[in-house]
């Protein structure tokens, strides 16, 4: 049952008529309403009070009977204020358990009147339960029971103080993550494996020094940062860094583990990372770093550290890949795996130990007797050319980052492979060595009948002199040396699939789409030029990375009287079969000191989602994006409040899981949030607090937190401090 009031309009007047009404369904089961008494006469605050009744009734609560001081039908206690109390408390609780205020004490400058560690702690817990901007936080605090918990006045919370925190929080952001690191492995259940990976964040507006513009993880076009997260198999961050945006990540991840190793928070615990750490070049600087690291292979490096065997292929088996096979599919490809060594595992997988050996990676040939840099040169700029045809590197900015040069540096380089056959082969042999590399630049620009004839020529000018060729870029030997480590395949029936659906329905898709640019091209009267045809046929091949799977042509057709051209697609094969044969097929790596059974390490290396869901949490529940700073140090400081607010979200998830009450952290503030701190004050008396009585869940909430005393009011009375 509940109040309506219906209220009809005659005329200029409106009348209104309170129903007590009751809802039922009818006997073809609509949901509808009837009325179970008029209320009229009846007069407001009767009817307030009826439904304050119903309430309670629903609630299962009882109703306390107030004492009117007169006939005004006044009550003599006056609200003076609803304060947001409950949740605060809470993850107030929270942060003097870890002691955060203490650390950041010993180790932040010392400020005027009001901590540096107070307004920070505000600022954490206004990212907890109302994540806003620094500005909104100051008016925010006042309407909170912080002033009264934290001992601050309201005025004292302001724009000033607020970014002067953040300066000191930035300065000795360091010091701070070094100590919080050893606190946290320091707790109960300790740090076991830790996890690293990146993301990013971005800019309303302008952005700051460190922020460049372009695509976003979300595929957005934005000014953004990177921001890398080394956290434990708890959710519990251990170290950030906020970066340039759009770095190469493998160097990201090696500053941090560095990093980390040398302020000695690893310990000695695994660092897992995703496969953009599973190069040679890679693992070899981990190796170098005394680093225990499990990471996955890119697919080029499958052959430097695995034998291939018949666990590594599939490609043979004939499969339907419909719905309505799956299951058949499934086992089929279960009962191979078997057959070929693997072990299942309870999650679908399965695994190969294939144990610990010492991968010898091919060495490069060392140059022949009489060539120079020049010719060097020219191979490391072959080599980069398959780099990038195999996928080992996937642009220019990732074999920068390999040579210590730029980008850019990498483009001019990579100018060379314009040069003709015969000019290749005389440079290879020593013949360019007494030009500049810009020189030979220059050759290369040109059509390739004339690049013989400038080459003489420019021999000719510089014979008898003695010059220096251009110092060709630091060569990052990918291949230097062999590596010991410990290896692990997986293969993944249902992965295998899905990748074969996946391919089956692009084939479709680019026939279908070849078929209308060739049938646009039939109906069209001027027919467009074999050129603007191949080239939208590789931008559909780009799309797909396929362009080094498919030969693009173009030949003669007539239709309706007129000859015209179209786009023919010819797969290769031998490189088809090649890049689908390790379909559903994964290969490991871990430090050999990391003494786990294969099952355990694949099991590790897939749980690296606790880093994503910790970037989740602080992408959607604590607004870590969209920045609103334009300084580097309020954006390292803007990070680092998130990652405190992150760090009470996972502790309060940890609590309530170790006690049976599973939730989030942001579903827990959400229940909190009714139960507020109440300023009242009594007729002819001073003010008083207090608490809103906590219903049922609040209440099992605060056991499972072991908190109950938050919400006793003579407990909290006798700590708190008036405003």
């Amino acid at each position: 049952m509940f109040v309506r009031t219906t209220r009809i309009k005659r005329g200029d007047k409106i009348y209104e008529y309170p129903q007590l009404v009751e809802s039922y369904r009818q006997e073809n089961g609509r949901p509808t309403h009837r009325v179970i008494a008029s209320l009229k006469g009846w007069t407001p605050e009767a009817i307030e009070n009826l439904k304050v009744a119903l309430t309670a009734t629903k609630e299962g609560a009882g109703l306390i009977k107030v004492e009117r001081s007169n006939d005004t039908g006044v009550v003599p206690h006056q609200v003076l204020a609803n304060l947001l109390f409950l949740p605060i408390a809470v993850l107030k609780a929270l942060w003097d358990g870890w002691r955060l205020s203490e650390l950041l004490d010993s180790l932040l400058p010392s400020a005027s009147i009001v901590d540096h560690s107070q307004i920070i702690q505000s600022l954490v817990l206004h990212r907890c339960v109302a994540p806003g901007s620094k500005l909104s936080a100051c008016s925010w605090y006042p309407t909170t029971a912080l002033p009264e918990l934290l001992g601050v006045k309201a005025r004292y919370f302001n724009n000033s103080r607020v970014h002067r925190a953040l300066d000191a929080l930035s300065e000795g952001e360091g010091a701070v993550q070094e100590a919080l690191a050893r606190r946290v492995g320091r707790e109960k259940d300790g740090v076991v494996v830790t996890y690293l990976d990146l993301t990013d964040t971005w800019f309303v507006g302008r952005g700051s020094p460190l922020s460049r513009k372009g695509k976003t993880k979300e595929g957005l076009y934005r000014e953004k940062v990177g921001i890398a997260l080394l956290c434990d198999q708890r959710g519990f961050p251990l170290r950030w860094k906020t970066v340039e945006g759009g770095r190469y990540e493998p160097a990201v991840m090696l500053e941090v583990v560095g990093e980390a190793v040398e302020a000695g928070v690893l310990e000695g615990q695994p660092v897992v990372m995703d496969r953009a750490m599973g190069r040679g070049a890679h693992l070899e600087a981990l190796t170098d770093a005394g680093v225990a690291f499990l990471t996955a292979l890119v697919r080029p490096e499958f052959a430097s550290f695995v034998e291939e065997g018949p666990w590594m292929s599939f490609d043979e088996v004939e499969l339907s890949g419909s719905p309505r096979t799956r299951k058949r599919d499934l086992a089929r490809l279960g009962q191979l795996a078997r057959e070929a060594g693997m072990e299942p595992l309870p999650d679908g997988r399965f695994v190969k130990d294939c144990g610990v050996a010492r991968c010898e990676r091919d060495e490069r040939k060392p140059p022949p007797e009489g060539q120079g840099p020049l010719a060097e040169l020219l191979r490391e700029v072959a080599f980069m050319e398959e780099a990038l045809a195999t996928g080992m590197a996937s642009s220019n900015q990732m074999l920068a980052d390999w040579y210590g040069i730029s980008s850019r540096g990498i483009s001019r380089y990579r100018q060379l492979t314009h040069l003709g056959e015969e000019v290749r082969a005389r440079a290879l042999q020593g013949e360019a060595e007494p030009l500049h590399i810009e020189e030979l630049r220059h050759i290369a620009g040109l059509p390739h009948e004339e690049q013989g004839r400038a080459f003489d020529a420019r021999l000719a000018d510089v014979a008898g002199q003695q010059r220096n060729a251009a110092k060709p870029p630091k060569i990052l030997d990918l291949r230097r040396r062999s590596l010991l480590l410990r290896r692990v395949g997986w293969f993944s029936p249902d992965l295998f699939l899905r990748r074969r659906q996946t391919t089956r329905r692009q084939l479709q898709t680019l026939k279908t789409q070849v078929e209308a640019l060739n049938e646009e091209q039939r109906g069209r009267s001027r027919p467009r030029p074999p050129a603007h045809l191949l080239a939208d046929a590789r931008s559909l091949l780009k799309a797909l990375q396929w362009l080094n799977l498919f030969e693009v042509t173009t030949r003669k057709r007539r239709h309706e009287g007129r000859t015209h051209h179209e786009v023919v697609l010819t797969r290769d094969d031998v490189a088809w079969s090649r890049r689908r044969r390790l379909d559903g097929f994964g290969v490991l790596v871990a430090h050999p000191t990391v003494l786990r059974s294969a099952s355990e390490l694949v099991r590790l290396y897939f749980s690296k989602d606790i880093v994503e869901k910790d970037f989740q949490v602080i992408k959607s529940e604590l607004d870590l994006r969209p920045v609103r700073h334009r300084t580097d140090p309020k954006v390292q400081a803007h990070v680092s409040l998130c990652m405190l607010a992150l760090l009470l979200q996972r502790a309060m998830e940890q609590h309530l899981a170790a006690s049976g009450v599973p939730m989030t952290a942001a579903a827990a503030n959400s229940t909190l949030a009714t139960c507020h701190l109440n300023r009242l004050q009594p007729d002819g008396a001073g003010a008083y607090y207090s608490i809103t009585r906590p219903t049922p869940q609040q209440s099992e909430l605060l056991d499972a937190l072991d908190l109950s005393h938050l919400v006793d009011d003579e407990v909290v009375g006798r700590s708190l401090r008036p405003r």
